[in-house]
């Protein structure tokens, strides 16, 4: 054997040695605490402590996984994870995602059958499924994973990626800075930056008034007087870069309105601003500042009797170094000072992680995983307890209310909604309770037929 011949063999078992160990690694990686087996596996075959989850709205692309979560020290539970609706009969709990929730397309209902466990994960907006924001569509779930405090899995800090992002000075331009800004970029004070133009809090009438008063930059389709850098300009691919975030950054305020006011629904509206250190101008959640920082590290729009009120704070703190930057406490203070208890646990408690926070670390756990991590330990532990039920809490969302006019938005299309939902949640809950079955047109024929007699009742 030639010399070349035997480096050429040494190099061959040096590659598939290392290959093994390799392969070895990411097994152990694979079999840690959170593992996935083959999709293949046949539910039917399934040690019958096994419980059986299905995605009634397939929402993660599985059609078939083992899965054995750590619940604390001492207990592993493992549940068999599916979309495949075949194995309904088997089930022991329903996964619903709230946006492909549809009234025409529930699981079957059977009397020789206990109901198996309802469990409902939303992280979006309210209005996206508006009989979700009533409880008698809510009593029907056992479970949630919702942006609400009081939900089982709660995600209200689902934009917040952690508190040293509060803390940190990454995107933070100084005083100067901005006033220089100001001065030598035209730009204004206050910052709008939305293409979401029709929303249930009647935001732009808001947005409109307020600019009689104080100049604000406004860009994307809403009201819009500048346009963004073309680098940029795309929300889809832009908004997330730290390029964008560097350009917000440059103003001293930023209006953060939400698109609907459900106690704890706060997105990254706030959370962006106050990461970068342009003090938000908000209006959404009324329970918002039971997460922020510091009581005062944002303006809040409930407490002025109108925008001209509002714009005159904004002008005072626009030349006042000291009172602006006490708005940005949060920037100058370790994040065990922040003063919000609630903040502090909930990300201290929180099993999940978001953004470069999960990207970047293999063991950590996205919401999804969590949220069925929750419910396969809650299915065990049901096999011996009672069942819990949803509460109107988990999902608190009151009629619309314009921000301008402070009443009730009774004749706009996002009061509508809310109030056809009412009647959606009620029908939902009489179809599951008696087992009809009924297609996308008979549900909104007899919605449509309920909300006419209530409108003949009151006249």
């Amino acid at each position: 054997m030639s010399c070349f011949s035997v480096f050429l063999t040494f190099k061959i078992k040096h590659f598939l040695a290392l290959v093994t160990l390799l392969s070895l690694a990411l097994l152990i990686l694979n079999l840690t605490s959170f593992r996935r087996f083959s999709s293949e596996i046949n539910a039917v075959e399934l040690d019958a402590r096994i419980p059986t989850i299905l995605w009634w709205t397939p929402f993660t692309g599985e059609n078939g996984v083992l899965k054995t979560c750590d619940i604390g020290d001492d207990f592993q539970a493992s549940c068999y994870f599916t979309n495949e609706r075949k194995l309904y009969q088997k089930t022991k709990a329903l996964l619903f995602y709230g946006s492909s929730f549809n009234a025409w397309e529930l699981p079957p209902q059977s009397p020789e059958r206990k109901r198996p466990l309802w469990a409902l994960l939303h992280e979006e907006s309210p209005r996206n499924t508006a009989l979700l924001q009533h409880e008698s569509a809510l009593s029907l779930f056992n479970f949630s994973a919702t942006f609400s405090r009081h939900s089982d899995v709660p995600l209200t800090l689902q934009h917040l990626t952690s508190l040293e992002d509060l803390a940190g000075h990454k995107f933070l331009q100084s005083w100067q800075s901005k006033v220089q800004f100001q001065k030598e970029e035209g730009l204004a004070p206050v910052v709008f930056i939305q293409s979401d133009c029709d929303t249930s809090t009647d935001r732009d009438s808001y947005v409109q008034e307020l600019m009689k008063y104080v100049k604000v930059d406004s860009y994307g389709s809403c009201l819009q007087n500048k346009m963004l850098p073309e680098s940029i300009r795309d929300p889809m691919s832009a908004l997330h870069s730290d390029e964008f975030w560097r350009f917000q950054s440059k103003y001293k305020f930023s209006i953060a309105f939400e698109n609907g006011e459900c106690l704890d629904y706060i997105t990254e509206k706030l959370w962006r601003p106050l990461v970068i250190g342009s003090v938000p101008i908000y209006y959404g959640s009324p329970t918002f500042k039971d997460w922020l920082p510091f009581k005062n590290s944002t303006i809040d729009v409930r407490d002025y009797k109108s925008p001209k009120e509002l714009a005159e704070f904004i002008l005072m703190l626009d030349s006042d170094e000291k009172r602006y930057n006490q708005l940005l406490e949060h920037k100058m203070q370790s994040p065990e000072r922040f003063s919000s208890e609630l903040l502090l646990q909930m990300l201290a408690e929180r099993k999940w992680s978001v953004g470069e926070k999960l990207w970047n670390n293999f063991e950590t756990k996205s919401l999804v995983e969590v949220f069925e991590c929750y419910v396969c330990q809650r299915v065990h532990e049901n096999l011996k307890e009672g069942e819990s039920v949803v509460k109107l809490n988990h999902y608190e969302c009151p009629p619309p209310v314009s921000a301008l006019t402070k009443t009730t938005l009774n004749n706009s299309f996002w009061f509508e909604q809310w109030h056809q939902g009412q009647f959606e949640a009620q029908l939902v809950k009489e179809l599951v309770e008696t087992g009809k079955v009924v297609t996308q047109d008979e549900f909104y024929e007899i919605v449509g037929q309920r909300m006419v007699a209530e409108r003949k009742k009151k006249k």
